[in-house]
């Protein structure tokens, strides 16, 4: 039996000591040696070591504002993500948010789920929903975020707020215990971002969900904290780490905040409830053996603990099944995009301005056609969810030359497909991938 079926009755979350334990970290000791030595661009990584291989990794944290302002707005994308990178493998897979400045009147940034997968020869990068822009702001939901083994035991599946969304395609089959959460903000002085409270867990070999030990973890930030003497107020970060205070202690969150110009050096926890009007809740709506009410409330607050505490849940993900049809999480039907252009299609010279954004080219010629999501899918043998429709128009943008993404990787070669009606970037691939 496959390592995902044999999960379906034990995707667990144990009980913890509800106290918690907050502790400041800059640079942590080194626990497992798989984290980064230096850092040099604006970011934190945090590095997660389990005394077992890892069968399934998950984070959750509420939706939060990020802000751009500026002139030069190029090569700014966000991103907050869990991922895997295996040791002796150049890549890895990444599942997460991020946040793009958006040059078009009325807003400022979006936002959007993602996954993107990695090798030493190329990118995979799909978007998971159509973007929400920052009118209105970001609402303070929860998201959950799973990346859990598949079938074959080597490649993992995708899994957004309960939702199964797609595979990996080209991971090596080697087990790892090792996992790792990375903040990114390729542009400090022009962004902004609001304290994010990361919440993670892992499936061990027992196939129990569980917290890491804060012993096994290491924490590199590339700036100073903000509360730091030499730190400079747009070019700090906060970073903390919160434990159950246990013994051992325990991993609860990963607080995290970049604050703008003359913030504050005290990070707040996000971990709250939104504030808008609290939902009526509809009890008794079953969908795939899965009470949709009981799942609305887990996910407002609770996430962390949704797949214990929720009946069927666990059951459901493994079947691949839609098990989340709520209309904020749902990702198995056609969504509005929370954000649109004053024009019914954008045109090819501004989805070309959204691909500045992502890569840098150099005396790179662009190849610039107008299709749509089904016929994209035909063509490239590629699959885009289905919150997207499929008569829904795209640009797509080619190139033979050399690309270059924000981390400064480098390949031959680029497909990028782009909303043609927000500008949005919903599958791309350099390299080996295309």
């Amino acid at each position: 039996m496959s390592t995902l079926k044999r999960t379906a009755a034990s995707l667990l979350v144990s009980a913890f000591t509800l106290g918690f334990l907050t502790v400041s970290t800059t640079t942590s000791a080194s626990a497992n040696g798989n984290c980064i030595d230096s850092l040099h661009e604006f970011r934190a990584d945090l590095c997660l070591s389990a005394p077992e291989p890892i069968l399934g990794l998950f984070g959750t944290w509420r939706n939060v504002d990020i802000t751009f302002e500026g002139e030069n707005l190029d090569l700014s994308r966000v991103t907050m993500n869990i991922g895997f990178y295996p040791a002796g493998y150049t890549g890895g897979v990444a599942l997460g948010l991020e946040s793009d400045p958006w040059p078009y009147p009325g807003w400022s940034e979006a936002y959007s789920p993602y996954y993107e997968e990695t090798s030493n020869s190329g990118i995979n990068y799909g978007a998971i929903r159509p973007t929400r822009g920052s009118t209105p702001a970001p609402d303070g939901t929860n998201n959950t975020y799973m990346l859990v083994r598949a079938d074959n035991e080597s490649q993992w599946e995708i899994i957004y707020n309960f939702n199964y969304i797609t595979s990996t395609e080209s991971m090596p089959e080697t087990e790892t215990r090792n996992a790792r959460s990375i903040f990114r903000v390729p542009n400090p002085t022009a962004t902004t971002v609001a304290p994010i409270d990361n919440r993670l867990q892992y499936m061990g070999g027992n196939l129990y969900w569980t917290r890491f030990d804060m012993d096994s973890i290491e924490l590199v930030n590339s700036h100073p904290t903000c509360d730091s003497p030499d730190a400079q107020d747009d070019v700090c970060m906060n970073s903390t780490l919160s434990s159950n205070g246990g013994e051992p202690p325990l991993l609860v969150s990963w607080e995290l905040e970049k604050p703008g110009g003359a913030s504050s050096t005290t990070l707040e926890s996000t971990d709250q409830p939104p504030t808008s009007s609290p939902r009526q809740i509809d009890r008794g709506n079953i969908v795939n053996g899965v009470d949709q009410g009981e799942l609305a409330s887990c996910l407002e607050n609770s996430s962390e603990s949704c797949l214990q505490d929720v009946q069927g849940l666990a059951e459901c993900i493994t079947q691949h099944d839609i098990c989340n049809t709520l209309p904020e999480y749902n990702t198995q039907a056609p969504q509005e995009p929370f954000v649109s252009s004053n024009q019914e299609v954008l045109s090819g010279a501004e989805i070309e301005e959204r691909l500045h954004t992502r890569f840098e080219f150099t005396d790179t010629p662009l190849t610039t056609n107008l299709t749509n999501i089904q016929d994209y899918e035909q063509e490239f043998n590629v699959s885009i969810p289905d919150a997207w429709s499929s008569n829904s128009p795209l640009w797509v943008v080619s190139t033979n030359g050399i690309v270059t993404d924000t981390e400064g990787r480098s390949y031959q070669g680029l497909r990028a497909a782009f909303d043609a009606s927000t500008g949005q970037a919903v599958h791309y691939c350099t390299g080996s991938f295309c």
